[in-house]
Parts: structure tokens; sequence; C-alpha cells
């Protein structure tokens, strides 16, 4: 495993992990899509997840589109690991968690999209509740599950199966 990383955390509050295959536009969009709606753009860290069995000229895409994103102020961490995509999401889910600075952990894709404004100052009003985990669709299936620090710490991992949401669901 290695990571890249340009800039600094510094006490971050939410970390979004973006594990990512071969879609460079898509994991661009979604970066964009959380950063432009948040409201403390600079206590927002993006950790993502590149499969190295993918060709060496897509690694170079999505290290670009890193340090693109630095330049306009927004703090990638790219760990380059292999795997075998769906199989082991979960395990770069638990990688990308060992990571993150952030006090909320937000479970992403790389084709997710935020759609709602000030969704940052939303997330951290649940900051009193200890061990929480938030469903951000509302609904009985929690497609990308918001984990806090110590619900996360308490377990020592995000998952142990493929689907980190079920997983993450049931133990909450």
């Amino acid at each position: 495993n290695s990571i890249l990383e340009l800039g600094q955390a510094n006490s971050m509050n939410f970390s979004i992990l973006i594990p990512t295959k071969d879609r460079v536009e898509e994991l661009k969009r979604c970066i964009m899509s959380f950063y432009s709606t948040a409201c403390f753009k600079s206590k927002i860290e993006f950790l993502i997840r590149i499969d190295t069995e993918q060709n060496e000229e897509l690694v170079h895409k999505l290290l670009n589109l890193q340090r693109e994103m630095f330049e306009q102020g927004i703090f990638i961490r790219t760990l380059c690991a292999k795997g075998s995509a769906y199989k082991d999401l979960h395990e770069y889910m638990n990688l990308l968690a060992n990571y993150a600075t952030g006090y909320w952990l937000l479970l992403a894709t790389d084709d997710c999209i935020m759609k709602t404004y000030n969704w940052d100052i939303t997330i951290d009003n649940y900051r009193t509740a200890k061990y929480c985990v938030i469903n951000p669709c509302g609904n009985g299936l929690n497609l990308f599950p918001i984990v806090s620090r110590p619900f996360y710490e308490t377990l020592k991992h995000i998952s142990l199966q493929t689907h980190y949401d079920s997983w993450i669901s049931t133990c909450a």
C-alpha cells in the first residue's frame, strides 16, 4: 500500500471515503458535489482508494485529478493498493477509515452526488450523540452511512463483510 498526500490534514470534521476503480470523471463529479455544497470546506478531507491492478495510465489520471483538486484547495489522500474491486469493498473502506482524521466518516462511492447544501452543518449537529450512525437516505436502507469516530473506534473497523452499509446498519 502507498499513500499520496498533498497538503496537511488539520482538525478535519469530515472524512469522505471513496473507493474507485476506473471512473475518473464520476469521481471528480462526486468530489465537487460534496465540496461545492459544504459550508466549511476547509474541514473536509477526501480519502480515495485506487486499485493498482488497473492500468498505469488510469492511476496517473487519478493522481492528476488529485493535484488539480489540491490546486482548488481540496484536500485529498490517495491510497493505491491491490484488491479485487467489489469483493473487497469492505476492506477498502476499513483501510481508508484507518487513515481518516475526521470526526465523521462519510462512506461514499465514486458515483455518489451530494445535493444538500450545508450538509456538513446538518451532520455536525449530531455530534452530541457520541456513538452515532446517520442514515442520510432516511429510510430502511442506509446506502451511504455516516459514522462517528467513536462508533468506528469502538468496532475497530467499518465492516467485516462486502455489504458494509448493511453491516453498519445491523451493528447500529
